[in-house]
């Protein structure tokens, strides 16, 4: 799952995404995906959530302390 609808980034999923598509619950509505068919948003597992954190925090960039790193 790399779509972020919600960010609109593209790069990461939102850790409340649903389970199934990543899609937050505010524009999820009913979603089709293989493998799980037509699903309504659906609470991610505790696992889901810390990886997708992680992999957000995996892309930003650094800020450098100091002046410059504003």
């Amino acid at each position: 799952m790399s779509l972020s609808r919600s960010t609109g980034t593209g790069s990461t999923v939102a850790p409340s995404g649903c389970r199934w598509c990543g899609i937050e619950a505010r524009g999820h509505g009913r979603q089709h995906v293989v493998g799980v068919g037509w699903h309504v948003w659906t609470a991610p597992t505790l696992q889901q959530r810390k990886e997708r954190m992680l992999q957000r925090r995996a892309v930003r960039p650094v800020r450098k302390p100091g002046p410059g790193g504003r």
